[in-house]
């Protein structure tokens, strides 16, 4: 009877149900709600955003036409509008300026002035030295004499040629290599159509006298630093280009302001080449939303930091360094120059392993704490070459080895994959050198997860290599990953990470500030036992927690997330060999990098931060160049 009941309840129930969803299904409300379910279904489904938590963004389609790109663009645009308003009377002054013009038309002719022209430029600089140093008994050194008496040799011989440097090289393959690398797109063009050669060898004989003076005044260092300073400086304004190749090149080797000022030197000639040339437009991507808004929360960690001054000094320099993204991005366009950027890197890479490994069989000074005496007595050497700590050339080589084993992927020609597999094992034994666990580990990482995305046939190979590993690793490098979590650097580490995750509790929401001179302001208050002295929270994502709060740690995920999805869904997409394998290198080591960025805080070091810029530019511009069939390179 209680299930008759039961059953006589339930269905009164599912009819009551059905009447009230029939009057529901006919009523103003429900056709309200179907409508406004209709509309988001369409808005979300065409929007960038839906794109970007689950699709392939189509940015001409969504992103271009959508709100926040006119917003960021704005600014962008109005000073397009101003510039092309005041760009006539810009020009008249330019045009009667008689060192801009004469400086203009040097640039524009610089392939086509004859040889002789250079050849009496080094040629009255020697003499006017020489004459000087005769003159006034300044004793020569063997090594200034020694240059002089090249270059004098030099000058001779390039006073007999009367042809330009472009007719030298004009339809080889060395025009076809490099000629094009900062014209893309275009011939390289001549500014007159006729060489004044006066005009070139009065100009020739006053540079090569104040060259001589200057020498004479400056040790022979200073002088080659300055002229190489002042070349840069004018090739750099003169082509974008120039500043890209030689930022990049350079971030292992020169120190941080300089890196600095070289970037910011770089990003001001693309913005004159904005304002000037009316052709040039800025781009903006998705994952450029997020750059700016990282930006913009460095910005806000210096106004509510606990040392503004030195906060702010940092943030500049990272601001430099995110100027410099959005110059790379919008500098390399081809992927003949995207090929010949990597390359430059790679080899750069195998400069700073040869000299790590150098140091390594020559013995260079090992501060106390960066190895455990009492554990490991027979680590007496740990490398850094370019850098200043182990652990950053660590770093630096978790990201250049996928890079450089993609070079050997994607090269055809077996003497270049011999060549690369050379650089690849230069860098694999200098990393060893550095005796960085968290390097080590960060790059089996990356290895890893490179070899699965190119080619799964080679997992169980991977496999049998890491089965293998205890048996030819060395004992040294067996212990010292066998140490993990019990050395006395491990044990201080986890006291460090609950001090600075205290810190993150009381300032969760917006941060203590940018930089580590506010963490040193903040953290002793936070201190445990074993710790009581840190410079960083000796974890990056802790520190970002702890600088910029949770806001700036969410955006840094989303920013992240763009990267990994930009580069791994065109990888899906793209034909071309060198630039899949590239897309594929570039979030295996950024996936290493981050890993090792769990046990140390890797932005301590600015010249890491620029390299991961560099790598999300590097993401980007493959990204762009997925389907260019355009321009091809030997490789």
């Amino acid at each position: 009877m209680r299930y008759l009941e039961s059953s006589l309840v339930i269905s009164l129930f599912i009819r009551v149900y059905k009447k009230i969803f029939c009057y529901y299904e006919h009523s103003l409300l429900s056709r309200f709600i179907a409508r406004l379910s209709i509309f988001w279904s369409e808005a979300l489904t065409g929007s960038f955003f839906a794109q970007l938590l689950f699709g392939e963004l189509d940015e001409e389609k969504s992103w271009h036409h959508s709100v926040i790109y006119k917003a960021v663009t704005f600014p962008i645009n109005l000073l397009k509008k101003i510039s092309n308003r005041i760009s006539k009377p810009l020009d008249s002054s330019v045009g009667n300026s008689v060192i801009l013009y004469t400086l203009g038309d040097i640039l524009n002719n610089i392939l086509y002035i004859p040889i002789r022209i250079y050849g009496l430029l080094i040629f009255t600089y020697t003499v006017t030295a020489g004459a000087l140093y005769l003159l006034f008994d300044k004793p020569y050194t063997k090594v200034e004499m020694l240059l002089h008496g090249v270059l004098l040799i030099i000058s001779l011989v390039c006073i007999c040629i009367n042809r330009s440097p472009r007719s030298l090289y004009e339809g080889s393959i060395l025009l076809q290599l490099f000629g094009g690398f900062f014209a893309p797109n275009q011939e390289v063009k001549r500014g007159n159509t006729k060489i004044n050669d006066k005009k070139f060898v009065l100009l020739a004989v006053f540079i090569g006298i104040f060259l001589g003076v200057i020498s004479y005044l400056l040790p022979l260092t200073i002088f080659i630093l300055v002229v190489g300073g002042i070349g840069a400086f004018i090739g750099i304004l003169w082509k974008v280009e120039i500043g890209v190749f030689l930022t990049v090149a350079f971030i292992p080797i020169l120190p941080t302001m300089m890196l600095a000022g070289l970037s910011l030197l770089t990003s001001l000639s693309m913005g004159v080449k904005l304002l000037v040339n009316k052709e040039f437009k800025l781009k903006f991507r998705l994952i450029d939303v997020f750059v700016l808004l990282f930006a913009g929360i460095l910005i806000y960690g210096c106004i509510i930091s606990y040392t503004a001054i030195a906060s702010t000094k940092m943030a500049m320099i990272y601001i430099a360094f995110i100027l410099f993204y959005f110059t790379f991005v919008n500098t390399i366009k081809t992927r003949k120059q995207l090929y010949a950027l990597i390359v430059l890197v790679v080899f750069v890479a195998t400069f700073v392993a040869l000299l790590g490994i150098y140091q390594n069989y020559t013995g260079i000074a090992t501060t106390e704490s960066w190895v455990d005496e009492e554990m490991f007595g027979e680590i007496t050497t740990r490398v850094y070459s370019t850098f200043d700590n182990p652990n950053v050339l660590g770093e630096y080589l978790i990201l250049l080895i996928p890079i450089a084993l993609a070079m050997f992927w994607s090269a055809k020609k077996w003497l270049h994959r011999f060549a690369y597999v050379g650089i690849t094992g230069l860098l694999a034994l200098c990393l060893i050198f550095t005796s960085s666990r968290g390097a080590w580990l960060g790059v089996m990482l990356a290895l890893a997860i490179f070899i699965i995305l190119r080619d799964k046939r080679l997992v169980g190979l991977g496999v049998i290599g890491v089965l293998l590993l205890p048996f030819i690793t060395p004992d040294s490098v067996i212990n010292r990953m066998m140490s993990i979590g019990q050395d006395s650097s491990s044990i201080s580490r986890i006291s460090i990470w609950s001090g600075s995750l205290n810190i993150v509790r009381d300032y969760w929401l917006s941060g203590i500030g940018i930089g580590t001179e506010a963490f040193r302001v903040v953290y002793p208050a936070y201190t445990l036992p074993g710790a009581e002295y840190a410079l960083h929270a000796h974890n990056l994502y802790i520190q970002i927690l702890v600088e910029t709060g949770m806001v700036g740690f969410i955006i840094f995920g989303f920013l992240l997330y763009m990267f990994y999805k930009t580069a791994l869904s065109s990888y899906w997409r793209t034909e071309d060999n060198f630039i899949a394998t590239l897309l594929i290198a570039l979030p295996a080591g950024m996936t290493g990098y981050l890993f090792q960025g769990l046990v140390d805080n890797i932005w301590y070091n600015y010249r890491m931060v620029f390299m991961f810029w560099v790598i999300i530019a590097f993401g980007v511009v493959g990204m762009r160049l997925k389907n260019d069939k355009s321009h091809s390179c030997s490789q």
